[in-house]
């Protein structure tokens, strides 16, 4: 028997950990999402006005994806590392000319 999951969570990665049946997981970065509602409501109300983007998902940061085994499963933590989206957006929100700390 195989095992696969969705969703890299404290439970997940530690069945991942203890080997077979458990075989992958699939994950999807989910941090940046309510990091891109508040950048298409800036870009709307903002100084220059643009019309929210129904593909900035895509257009302005394309969410990851990852398939994670045995092989790459991390050894310690309860989810998977993703990279922190907060440089990215912050550096875009003072591009607009908001005042970011």
């Amino acid at each position: 028997m195989r095992v696969y999951g969705f969703l890299a969570g404290a439970e997940t990665l530690a069945t991942l950990r203890g080997g077979p049946p458990a075989r992958a997981l699939a994950d999807a970065e989910y941090n940046p999402v309510s990091w891109l509602a508040v950048d298409q409501l800036l870009q709307l109300f903002g100084p220059k006005k643009k019309p929210i983007d129904p593909n900035a998902m895509y257009n302005v940061v394309n969410l990851g994806t990852v398939l994670i085994t045995a092989d790459n499963v991390p050894k310690t933590g309860d989810e998977y590392a993703w990279k922190d989206p907060a440089p990215f957006f912050k550096a875009r929100w003072k591009g607009l000319g908001f005042d970011v700390k």
